[in-house]
């Protein structure tokens, strides 16, 4: 035997020694054909003699679980035993059926609790009935099945066809033959449409406000007398009016001034003039001393494009919808009418005749 193939033979049986605890005596006992037969491989002889013993996992990384391959050899799994975390203890003496709860330290615990104690079963139950519940919970059986239900809503007479592929929110009609139909229109398509009523309250009616206008007088035109107080075009001039609202009023309201142009100059194309109505409501039992809220404006914002001249009627028009907060029927309105002279519409420069204002309400709508 050559002396390399002596020296290798040597350098294995030492480290099959130390790997397998077998004697350098043992492991050097192979036949000379034997080792005669190696090509730099592990004799097979010596293979047979480690028998079924598993190698080891050359170059795993400490702490890495080891799984077994093919040949039952461990090889290195690549999964550290940190990466498996905390398991739950497992219950002891858990009583069967019971459900599970966890402790204080997350393991596993018996609740004590088991399906009886959340769902009372119907001991003897007829098959196919519908079930009832309790007032403790529990169930019962009701006796009726539920195939009777059906078969009697089945045979119920002038029962209406549903509808086929309706648009959400849309409202029900009638066919001729009485089955429901798709009516085409949603509840916001309806404007509720209400009788709308009128009240003048005449100049005379109203009191002076901290400004107060010219004081009340009767202009003449030729036949034509009419009571008035002229406001100034330069100050915000006012006066109160009282108003008792209707007790079916439901607090709507819209105003317009009325009155005469009392002054010679009459206005040129797009001069016009305009008001301010601000109030609260009163209510029985309340003070009628209260600060005034803003409400809305009402305005002409050209006299001459609507043909009044010296001497001619004007009527102002309606404001925007006035709802103010407990403005309703049955309430005292305290309203105060001032010329708004520092709006853009109020440009006429000259005394304006007011002989009231038109209040436009609502009547609550009844359904009888």
């Amino acid at each position: 035997m050559s002396d390399r193939k002596t020296t290798k033979i040597i350098s294995w049986a030492d480290d099959f020694k130390a790997a397998s605890g077998f004697s350098a005596e043992f492991v050097l006992s192979a036949s000379a054909a034997e080792w005669d037969a190696i090509n730099g491989e592990t004799p097979p002889s010596l293979l047979g003699a480690i028998g079924g013993r598993a190698l080891k996992a050359p170059g795993a990384p400490d702490g890495n679980l080891a799984q077994l391959n093919a040949t039952g050899d461990p090889v290195d799994s690549g999964i550290p035993a940190s990466d498996i975390g905390d398991k739950a203890t497992k219950v002891s003496g858990a009583t069967a059926g019971n459900f599970a709860s966890l402790d204080a330290d997350g393991d596993l615990a018996d609740s004590g609790i088991d399906n009886t104690a959340w769902i009372s079963r119907i001991a003897s139950p007829t098959e196919g009935a519908i079930p009832s519940q309790t007032s403790s919970g529990e169930l019962v059986d009701t006796g009726i099945l539920a195939d009777d239900v059906s078969n009697a809503l089945a045979a119920l007479p002038y029962k209406a066809t549903k509808v086929g592929s309706p648009t959400a929110g849309n409202l029900a009609s009638l066919t001729a033959g009485g089955d429901l139909a798709d009516s085409g229109s949603a509840p916001s398509d309806f404007t509720p449409e209400f009788n709308s009523e009128y009240t003048f309250l005449p100049i005379e009616d109203a009191v002076d406000g901290s400004s107060p206008p010219a004081a009340l007088e009767t202009f003449v035109a030729g036949n034509g007398r009419i009571k008035l107080r002229r406001f100034d075009p330069t100050t915000a001039e006012e006066v109160i009016f009282a108003w008792e609202m209707p007790d079916d009023a439901d607090g709507s309201i819209q105003f317009c001034v009325c009155g005469v142009l009392t002054e010679a100059t009459s206005p040129v194309s797009g001069e016009g003039i305009s008001f301010q109505l601000t109030g609260y409501p009163v209510g029985l039992g309340e003070s009628i001393n209260h600060a005034f809220d803003p409400l809305q404006y009402s305005h002409e914002p050209d006299l001459f494009a609507d043909g009044v001249g010296y001497q001619d009627r004007f009527r102002t028009a309606y404001s925007t919808l006035i709802s103010a907060a407990g403005l309703d029927g049955g309430k005292l309105a305290v309203l105060k009418l001032a010329r708004a002279v520092d709006n853009v519409n109020d440009d006429y420069a000259q005394d304006v005749g007011v002989t009231g204002i038109m209040i436009m309400w609502r009547r609550h709508q009844t359904l009888v």
